[in-house]
């Protein structure tokens, strides 16, 4: 008995809406804020003396990107930067809605514009990591980092793990809300 032979997923017609690849850029944008801003502080507790005035003095630094994520030229200098100093490969790829015309096109656009979103947040955390925690210290963060960001892709970590550990190491509330990440103490999170 034969059966149903599989279609290629290059050959199954698809396009982008404007207002889709819109959605997409959106999702992957608040997704990678959230994800990789916990990741930076999952990456940071590990370190003796790190504080949790150090903490929140980070995340409140770290502001938000600006990134056009279709057009990674304005952070790719930082990508290089990062590279060069953590040795952690951060893609990016320029994006066009137009260039989907097959299913396997699509996914290849949400998967690129989430690396653009992950490599858009690392290159916004890269000063102010080096100017709290250090420029010696930076790069191992880094890569720890990019460590728990594939930890999580690949589900063996969560951001609720790093909201347990911020809370019961510092006494820190993960606030998050959209795309803002935030840490408060705990006993201000229940107001």
């Amino acid at each position: 008995m034969a059966g149903k032979k599989k279609t290629n997923p290059s050959r199954i017609p698809a396009a982008l809406s404007a207002e889709e690849a819109e959605q997409i850029l959106e999702k992957a944008a608040r997704d990678m804020a959230i994800r990789v801003r916990a990741a930076f502080l999952g990456a940071v507790i590990d370190y003796d003396g790190t504080s949790a005035e150090e903490l929140i003095h980070f995340l409140d630094n770290v502001g938000e990107y600006q990134a056009d994520l279709r057009d990674p030229s304005s952070y790719t200098p930082v990508l290089s930067d990062i590279e060069r100093k953590s040795g952690v490969h951060l893609p990016s790829h320029p994006l066009q809605e137009t260039s989907v015309h097959s299913k396997k096109d699509a996914e290849r656009f949400r998967r690129f514009a989430q690396e653009n979103a992950a490599g858009a947040v690392f290159s916004a955390m890269l000063e102010p990591s080096e100017r709290i925690f250090g420029a010696d210290k930076t790069p191992d963060i880094l890569r720890k980092a990019n460590d728990i960001c594939a930890e999580m892709e690949e589900g063996q970590i969560s951001i609720p793990d790093i909201a347990w550990a911020l809370e019961t190491e510092f006494g820190l509330y993960l606030d998050v809300s959209g795309a803002r990440v935030r840490l408060r103490p705990v006993e201000m999170a229940a107001v």
